[in-house]
């Protein structure tokens, strides 16, 4: 019985700092990774879509006033 509650007390030790860990390092790094990763998609459909109106004959000044561009 000694030995079962010690290795009963060691996992739960190990349950919560697993559980500490994730909530204090794990998750907000997911978090920063996934904004990053969303603006690099944004930003590559921006691109897309500015080629496709070059290659549609758009006028630059129209491009530049669709899609927010600075000169």
């Amino acid at each position: 019985p000694g030995v079962l509650g010690a290795g009963i007390s060691a996992a739960f030790v190990a349950t919560i700092y697993g559980i500490g860990s994730a909530n204090l390092v794990f998750f907000p790094i997911a978090s920063r990774l996934r904004a990053r990763k969303e603006k690099l998609i944004n930003r590559r459909e921006e691109i897309a879509a500015v080629i496709i109106a070059l290659g549609a004959k758009e006028t630059p000044r129209r491009i530049i006033n669709q899609f927010n561009l600075r000169q």
